[in-house]
């Protein structure tokens, strides 16, 4: 697996990640990486999984950990796939996309998260 962080002019944070996301330390590299991103004022994040694979169980357990911790932060969350459609139809099987809205392109975040804090 691989993660980048990209910070956003509007004060985003992009989480890419890449490759496969199906070992155990997968999970916990991705949630210390952004609890270190934690440091600086964020407004959204977006979770790209357009180039992954189909995560596991424990990497959806410790996103849906930093969710819940954003919501108590105000700060959006969001899931981009791209074409990733084993991805998005996972999580729309387990309804995560009931929790965690889907954009469909990366920079649709700022605007939501602007009209979200209005």
């Amino acid at each position: 697996m691989k993660i980048v962080l990209k910070k956003t002019r509007e004060g985003g944070i992009i989480i890419v990640l890449s490759g496969e996301l199906t070992g155990l330390q997968d999970a916990d590299k991705m949630s210390s990486e952004i609890t270190e991103a934690y440091s600086d004022d964020i407004s959204y994040m977006v979770f790209d999984f357009a180039n992954s694979s189909i995560p596991n169980s424990r990497f959806l357990g410790k996103m849906m950990a930093i969710y819940k911790l954003n919501k108590s932060r105000n700060v959006q969350t969001y899931i981009y796939f791209a074409d990733n459609g084993e991805v998005r139809d996972l999580f729309k099987a387990a309804y995560v996309d009931h929790i965690i809205p889907i954009v469909a392109q990366i920079h649709d975040a700022a605007a939501l998260s602007s009209a979200g804090n209005s």
